[in-house]
Order: C-alpha cells, then structure tokens, then sequence
C-alpha cells in the first residue's frame, strides 16, 4: 500500500500558543468552549466510565440513521479528549456516503505523526458507512493528550481484504484534557484522486509531498461543507513569497471540485484551492487579500510520501 498522508497542522503547534489552532479544517478554531465552522468544542461536563463509551465502529448505518444527520458526541474519560466528526472526500467536498468497507480513523501525537507517519497510532477505530466516527472504543474513552496538546486525526481503508481505495489522509487538532469536538470535519483521499491530481507529474504529487491548501471567504454563502465560499484569485505564499515554480491550480468550475491541475493556472480557480511541492518549514499564507481582511499565516512543510490539506479561512475586521 502506498503511504500518504494530509495533515493540517498551524502555526501554533511548534509555537506552544493556542489562539491559531484549526478546529474543523479551518484557521482560528480554539478548543475552549467555543464554537468554529466545521467543529464545536465544549468542555466536558463529566467524565463517563471506559465501558459506558460507546464504540466507533458500532455506529448505526446509514439505514438507521440517515447521513445527514450527526452523531451524540460522549464527554471523555479522565485526561483525555473526545473528537466526534465526518469524514469528506478532498476531491469532492462530500461526506462519505454508504461507504463500504469504511474507513479507519487513526490518532497519534500530532508532532511524533509528522516525524514518524509510519508509527502506531494511539488506536484505531472505523467510521460508519456515512463517514462518522467517534474517538474512542471499548478500552480509550477519547484521545490521550500529549504535552504539546496537539493530536493528528488520520483516515484510511488499511489496505485490507484487498481493499485499497484510499491513502493515508490526515488533520491535526488541538485538545485538552476533559474537552471534546463535535462535527468535526475530516478528509480522505483515493488513490485515484492522486492519479487524477499527478497526470504528467511524476512522481505522483502525494509521492512527493503535497500541501494543499482550500481558500476560504466566511463572508460569502457556504458553500459544501465549508464556512463560507472558495475564493478564486488568490495566490499561496511561501516564507513570505509566491514560489510559481512549487505550486498548482485547477481550473475547475465546480467549487467543491478539486480534479484537474492546471500548470498554466497562477492564481486559484473557483475551488479556491492550490497543490505546492517542494517547502521546508515556513510560513504559509496567501495574496491578495480582500480590504480590511488579511489570509491567516501558519507553518506548514511537505514531507514525501504525505499530502498536508489546510482550508485557510480569511479574517477580516
């Protein structure tokens, strides 16, 4: 099985600050009782035994309970941090619909994942046919804290009774102990998306290392999943600078489509989103940005083998 993997992972994760943390695939969410587009963070407001926790991969199908409704989020077990969520395919911005087999749900220590994306997770629970999922199981009330307070949340298939649609996908969050997050907005990633993203590429784009990063506009309508609208236009900064010879458009028309690069494309399309190779640890942002609104700078990198997904979420006055 090829290894991939998307991890989202701001500024603050190095930093030790939590005031830039992403909570539901977006920039600003803070787990501390408020609510973000795409996740809800709450404190717990008490602390179940293990065995009262229900299990993830006991979730009721799409046939008992249709995919567009959420799932009841449990409080977590002692020191630990509860993250209830839907996964969504990065290709088309939908929610995992009668998925079969479903995906795996994987949780490390976020910054021991981006050194070692081969490491045994935490644990590992599978989402239901609709894509949702719940952190714990029989024996982990939620997600064990580490000291630095950020986790990685990763998807996948496993490859397993030669099932092998989808690549390592993964987001980082940060959590606090006796907290938790409800609707919490993950990615997948097929393996045919990659092919698709990678024609005349070689190697692939998640073989190399990817960032993709999604440019979002609150103001507008919401658009999918998303907390406001893709914006078109706007172009990736590295360490401060556009790099033209690291980054990738598309010229879909769709807003939620991501499916054809265009290497002559210089600024977003209409879904807003970019594919860069090549980065060390720095900066990322965007430009132009909009009167009074300014794109939100965090640190990212590209790791071979791994495709890190941030949606960037303009803040404005």
């Amino acid at each position: 099985m090829q290894l991939s993997a998307v991890i989202v992972i701001s500024a603050l994760v190095l930093g030790g600050c939590t005031s830039d943390v992403n909570v539901g695939g977006h920039d600003g969410g803070v787990p501390d009782g408020s609510t973000g587009p795409g996740g809800h963070v709450a404190d717990a407001a008490t602390v179940p035994d293990a065995a009262t926790v229900p299990d993830a991969r006991i979730l009721p199908d799409a046939g008992d309970a249709p995919c567009d409704q959420s799932i009841d989020c449990p409080d977590p077990g002692a020191s630990r941090f509860m993250i209830c969520g839907r996964v969504f395919d990065v290709e088309t911005a939908q929610h995992l619909d009668d998925q079969a087999p479903p995906v795996h749900v994987s949780f490390y220590d976020a910054l021991a994942f981006v050194n070692d994306p081969t490491m045994a997770p935490q644990f590992i629970v599978s989402a239901d046919s609709c894509g949702r999922f719940i952190s714990a199981d029989a024996t982990h009330p939620g997600v064990a804290v580490p000291g630095t307070s950020f986790l990685a949340i990763a998807t996948d298939d496993g490859g397993k009774n030669g099932q092998d649609a989808f690549v390592l996908t993964a987001m980082g969050i940060a959590g606090v102990a006796g907290g938790k997050v409800t609707d919490l907005r993950t990615w997948a990633t097929r393996h045919t998306t990659d092919a698709m993203w990678s024609q005349g590429v070689s190697p692939s784009f998640a073989t190399q290392g990817v960032y993709v990063g999604i440019f979002i506009d609150p103001r507008a309508p919401a658009v999918g999943p998303f907390p406001g609208a893709p914006m078109a236009g706007v172009t990736v900064t590295n360490d401060g600078s556009p790099q033209p010879s690291h980054d990738f458009y598309f010229s879909d028309s769709v807003t939620t489509a991501r499916t054809t690069v265009d290497a002559a494309q210089n600024v977003t399309g209409a879904n807003g989103s970019v594919l860069y190779v090549n980065s060390q640890l720095v900066e990322f942002s965007g430009q132009p940005s909009p009167a009074g609104c300014s794109w939100p700078s965090t640190l990212a990198t590209t790791v071979p083998g791994a495709v890190f997904v941030q949606e960037r979420l303009l803040q404005c006055n």
